[in-house]
């Protein structure tokens, strides 16, 4: 049945609505919506709508936002498999990296590409949500894709959790030759914190200038930031939480730090400190 993602809504609603949206918080409400329809359809219909008013809200507030923007984190605990947040971020298409992503796509274009390619939603009860012909959902579908492709894939799950292992112990230590051999050339630092924190106001480039942060960070703050950091799940990957209850201008304000690795190398840092982005998991409420 083209509708089959639709004829339940939690967990699966949950994970469409986070996946269409980058918000916990507007994925929750697609999710409890569309509880309260009996009708496939009805909620497909919905969720849509939800999603394309999320995605709208979204591009006002980017256009007076300070800094990168950056999707909402799932932040779990390390044995949180029962939460209905862990099923929302099972897989790769929820991996922090990708949802990265899919922030660079226009909200049409995202909703077509992850209902279709990732969901199998049909193209067809698409158009009827979006008001628009099939074909259009089918070349938004496959603009998306195409997109998404040309992104860096990233490394699996167990891939992943090993380098992030070996890149923190390598920070602590100080080891910053070892770290920059886990490095991609083009490694980039991006921190959303709509300057609330003390913070980057956009993406720093190149390993070397990334490295050069991040060792000064550590000179300074090393010994507290060690004792206050805390390996979680961030998108069902592993990550850092720092919360050592400090002032918010200081790298030791709440804050979650997660990383994006392809082909055995970092590719990317994403810090994020803002708090309205960290409300919508269960370990910040």
């Amino acid at each position: 049945m083209s509708t089959a993602t639709f004829e339940r809504s939690d967990p699966q609603l949950l994970s469409v609505g986070y996946r269409l949206t980058g918000s916990v918080v507007a994925a929750l409400g697609i999710a409890a919506d569309g509880g309260s329809t009996s009708d496939p359809e009805d909620r497909l219909v919905r969720t849509v709508r939800a999603a394309l008013a999320a995605l709208q809200a979204v591009a006002v507030r980017k256009q007076s936002y300070t800094g990168p923007w950056l999707p909402e984190p799932i932040v779990l605990e390390p044995d949180s498999f029962e939460d209905p947040l862990a099923s929302a971020v099972a897989g790769d298409g929820a991996r922090l990296a990708t949802m990265v992503a899919l922030e660079s796509l226009s909200p049409t274009t995202r909703i077509s590409y992850v209902l279709r390619d990732c969901f199998g939603t049909d193209a067809g009860q698409i158009a009827g949500a979006l008001a628009i012909s099939a074909d259009k959902v089918n070349r938004l579908a496959d603009k998306g894709a195409e997109l998404m492709a040309d992104t860096l894939q990233p490394d699996s799950i167990e891939d992943h959790n090993e380098v992030v292992a070996q890149g923190v112990l390598a920070l602590t230590l100080g080891d910053m030759e070892s770290l920059a051999a886990l490095a991609y050339p083009d490694l980039t630092y991006f921190a959303d914190s709509n300057g609330v924190t003390r913070s980057a106001t956009g993406p720093i480039v190149g390993s070397a200038t990334v490295l050069r942060l991040l060792s000064t960070v550590m000179t300074r703050y090393g010994s507290e930031m060690t004792r206050h950091t805390r390996p979680v799940l961030i998108n069902g990957e592993m990550g850092l939480l720092t919360d050592a209850g400090i002032r918010e201008q200081s790298p030791l304000h709440r804050r979650v730090t997660a990383l994006a690795v392809s082909g055995g190398k970092i590719v990317a840092v994403y810090d994020l400190s803002n708090p309205d982005k960290l409300t919508g998991t269960p370990l910040f409420r």
